[in-house]
Formats: C-alpha cells, sequence, structure tokens
C-alpha cells in the first residue's frame, strides 16, 4: 500500500486460487477480476502465498478490453519471465511483463553508453571520486543507497539513519558530502559509477509517464518507497496492487 493512496480500494484474497478460467474462480478472485477502476483509481488486493495472485493477475488482463495497455511490474527477473510465459500461454498480447528496474532502461542505456554502469559500487569507488576516510566512503555510500530506495528527492538526515552515535552535526556533513557524491554519479561525463538502484532513483526523479492504461503490481509488499513513488506518480492510470 505505502503511497499509493489516491482512490484507493482494498480487496482480500485468502481462497485457494486455481489456473483457470474466469467461471473457475473463486469467489474472491471474481469480485476483483470483476472491479472496474476509473483513470486515477487504485486497488489493493491483499493476499497470502497460494491464494491465485498470478491467476487473478492474468484473468484481470483479459477482461479489460483488447486495446487496453497494460503492465505487469515485479521484483525478480525470474518473476517477469514467469508471468511473461504465463500471459503467453493465457493468449494475452495487451501485456506487458518486466521488473521495475527495466523501465529504466533508457536511463540504463544512458550511463552504459557513458562507460558509467557496473554492477556494485563499493566504498573504494567512493574514495576514488570523494577524497576521505573510508569510514566516511561508508557512511556516504550507505547514505545514497537509503536515499535511491526512498522518495527523497536528494540525500536527507533520514538517510543516515544506519550511522550509531553519530550527532545532527556529523549527520549533516555526512549529508552534504553524500549529496555532492550522488551529483557525480548522475553526471553523465563524470567517471563515477552507477549501478542499477542509482539508475532507478534517476528515473524516477524524471517524473515520467508510463505508457499504459493499466498498471498491476505483483508482490508490492517486496517493494521500497521509490517504487512505490513511481506508481503514485502515475495518476492517470488505474492500479491495481
Amino acid at each position: 500500500k505505502g503511497h499509493v493512496t489516491t482512490k484507493e480500494r482494498i480487496a482480500k484474497l485468502f481462497g485457494k486460487g486455481q489456473e483457470s478460467a474466469t467461471n473457475n474462480l473463486t469467489s474472491e478472485q471474481k469480485e476483483i477480476v470483476g472491479t472496474r477502476l476509473n483513470p486515477g483509481e487504485s486497488l489493493v488486493v491483499e493476499a497470502g502465498a497460494g491464494s491465485g495472485k498470478t491467476t487473478c493477475m492474468i484473468e484481470l488482463a483479459r477482461a479489460l478490453p483488447p486495446t487496453a495497455k497494460v503492465l505487469y511490474i515485479c521484483f525478480i527477473n525470474k518473476g517477469a519471465a514467469e508471468a511473461r510465459e504465463k500471459y503467453r500461454r493465457a493468449g494475452i498480447d495487451n501485456t506487458h511483463a518486466c521488473t521495475v528496474h527495466s523501465l529504466a532502461s533508457r536511463t540504463t542505456a544512458l550511463y552504459e553508453k557513458a562507460g558509467k554502469f557496473q554492477t556494485r559500487i563499493t566504498v573504494k569507488d567512493i574514495q576514488k571520486h570523494q577524497a576521505c576516510t573510508r569510514r566516511r566512503a561508508w557512511e556516504i555510500l550507505e547514505t545514497i543507497k537509503r536515499f535511491c530506495e526512498s522518495a527523497h528527492k536528494i540525500p536527507t538526515a533520514e538517510d543516515t539513519r544506519m550511522i550509531r552515535s553519530a550527532t545532527e552535526e556529523e549527520r549533516a556533513e555526512v549529508v552534504q558530502e553524500a549529496q555532492k557524491m550522488w551529483e557525480k554519479m548522475i553526471d553523465p561525463n563524470h567517471p563515477a559509477p552507477v549501478s542499477y538502484d542509482q539508475y532507478l532513483k534517476v528515473f524516477e526523479l524524471t517524473d515520467p509517464t508510463l505508457p499504459y492504461d493499466y498498471i498491476l503490481a505483483d508482490e508490492a509488499q517486496d517493494s521500497n518507497p521509490v517504487t512505490l513513488n513511481l506508481l503514485e506518480k502515475q495518476r492517470e492510470r488505474s492500479r491495481i496492487i
């Protein structure tokens, strides 16, 4: 649920689900599949393991107009690949299944072209591009990591919460240095590297409008504030989470 509060409806799905046609769905699944949302409305489905979430996602897409553009997002590559195969087997071709990070592909391409992308950023990477002690480099890196998972627009003192027994003045110094490092990271012309979380944050900060009519977000409980904030910005889309 998180930030997704716009005209929100909540449905609960706890019955055991089936990989089946609509007429064989449980009553809870039928209620969800039959829900009609106006643009900007959200439906939040609370469901346990094995309750038929994926079945609902498939039948929801099937119930929408064939011309509707549907986005199914999850948070791991394996889940996205499995969803694509299930939609293919169901004969549904109006739904694009991908991970949250895949949405930021243009941002990824920008940094890959600049030679800045790497799979993991280390304390040594921070020290290479910002003169500081190893301890301070760790604090900067951890602050940026938490900032990238947040809905904040710039690194803040809240992103330094992993630093124990620090004074307000010390936290302010870390924030200032983290902001400087962040500016280097997002500059395509600066050699400071970026990784997955950084390019997703850059994408979210551009306030993108996703080119879909409906957004189905699976396993949303595993998401973080930056992802929820990205979904909340899609105010003209119907969201099922």
